[in-house]
């Protein structure tokens, strides 16, 4: 079983505020996980992005049998001819359910990671880094990886009670006032833990991907 560890209360806040004003905004995850494949140029803030999921089942196919080929292969991918790569491609897509030609559909990049947060891939964050690394058209899929071990920091609070004292160490009797206090405690919570794969493609204004 894996092991985070997972901010919370003040600690949390800290980080946000740094990510916000001193980063201008922390990277999404997609991105901290992303590798290139093939470099495209940046698109603008109005470009459209089409966002696709798809069962995890094919995009396993995806993987593996991409893999496969590589490993069968006695020429590095590098040194391949056009046409190995475009059957390559054309594999690759059909894969990902893309209809599209394989000259005029490009694999900018993938981002894979495994995470006990919350993603939601349609919350906009997706779509921001698609535009930034050149990608139109994003397939993801996820699946279950079974319960990760989380160390959550918890803020507990509670009130001491100052009393006088006597000569001698005898309690008054009388309170004298209450103190508040705060401290942390890490606790071990398990928590599901998912895997998130997605392919960022670019395809040409003549293909639809439909």
């Amino acid at each position: 079983m894996r092991r985070f560890r997972v901010l919370t209360g003040p600690a949390a806040l800290c980080v946000a505020a740094f990510c916000a004003a001193a980063l201008g905004g922390c990277a999404s995850v997609w991105e901290k996980n992303y590798r290139p494949i093939a470099p495209a140029s940046k698109l603008g803030g109005g470009a459209a992005v089409e966002i696709r999921e798809i069962p995890w089942e094919r995009m396993e196919r995806t993987l593996s049998e991409s893999q496969a080929r590589v490993a069968a292969s006695d020429v590095h991918p590098l040194d391949w001819s056009d046409d190995e790569r475009l059957e390559a491609r054309a594999e690759l897509l059909q894969n990902l359910q893309v209809s599209a030609e394989p000259g005029a559909a490009q694999v900018v990049g993938v981002s894979s990671f495994r995470t006990t947060d919350t993603v939601r891939p349609w919350d906009g964050s997706i779509v921001g880094f698609a535009r930034e690394v050149g990608a139109n058209h994003v397939v993801w899929s996820d699946r279950y990886l079974g319960k990760a071990d989380v160390i959550v920091d918890y803020t507990v609070t509670g009130s001491t009670t100052d009393f006088r004292t006597r000569r001698g160490g005898t309690l008054e009797g009388d309170a004298a006032g209450f103190r508040n206090e705060s401290f942390t405690v890490p606790v071990v919570v398990a928590r599901d833990e998912r895997g998130f794969t997605a392919f960022f493609l670019r395809l040409d204004a003549g293909s639809n991907g439909q």
